[in-house]
Order: C-alpha cells, then structure tokens, then sequence
C-alpha cells in the first residue's frame, strides 16, 4: 500500500507495539496521507471544551475489576551463592547452608512491597509485615 503515497507526500505516523506476555513488543507504523486526513480535519482538531463526570455504574465496575486482579507476592528468603566445583558436586541429600537476618524483602509483581519478619499464622509459614516502602501505593493507584 506504500505504492500510493509519494515520497513528497506529507504523511502522519501512528506507532503502537503489540506484545505477549512478558517478550518484547513489535512495533507496527501507520501512516496516513495528510490529503486523505484533510475531510476530517474539522473533527480532528476539535479541541475538548470541558469534562463529563464518567458514568458511575462504568466506574465502579471498572474499580471491582482491577481490585480482583491477582498479583504475584513474594520473599527472598536466601540467596546461597556456591562455586560452580560445589554445584557440580550436589547429589541428592547434600545441605546447602542458608542464613537471612530478622527481616526479609517482600516484593509484588517485581516492586519491593517492604519488609517482614518469616514466621506462621493460623500453622501455615507467614511473613508480618513490618514496613512498607515509601512510594509503594503511588505505584499501584
């Protein structure tokens, strides 16, 4: 469809990317003749002259629905770092030390919550909760 546009032709270009998951987006380019814009001119220069309050029964539904997104929690507990001769040397049964101090980094969806303490609630293994990041809630609102 290039073929149409002439390479004097003045041209707008849109770029959005599409991606799956965590991979990296592919970006697609449109490009749109500023003489096939020129019909529509008087619409896309319309500027916005005040604001509607959004529909309430939309907004509460759209607040319900992000409020149920799942997010992933998690804690480092340890880190052990081994040289590759003591890896390579792991059978079945064999002790890798750990060690971690009082408090423990806890991190949602790869943004550090804060700190806890490992311990059990209700006889499963817990971490409490000790501090919360500054920041943290300003990135999720």
């Amino acid at each position: 469809m290039m073929g149409a546009i002439d390479g004097e032709d003045a041209v707008i270009a849109t770029r959005f990317g599409i991606a799956s998951g965590e991979g990296e987006p592919t970006f697609i380019d449109i490009l749109y003749p500023v003489a096939a814009l020129k019909p529509h001119a008087p619409q896309l220069s319309t500027k916005v002259h005040g604001r509607s309050a959004p529909d309430p029964k939309w907004l509460s539904g759209l607040t319900r629905a992000v409020m149920s997104v799942k997010l992933p929690v998690r804690s480092v507990l340890a880190e052990p770092v081994v040289s590759l001769a003591m890896l390579l040397d792991l059978k079945e049964g064999d002790i890798i030390p750990v060690s971690f101090g009082p408090q423990v980094p806890v991190w949602v969806a790869n943004r550090r919550l804060g700190t806890g303490t490992v311990g059990t609630a209700n006889g499963q293994a817990a971490i409490r909760l000790n501090t919360i990041d500054p920041g943290f809630e300003e990135e999720f609102q």
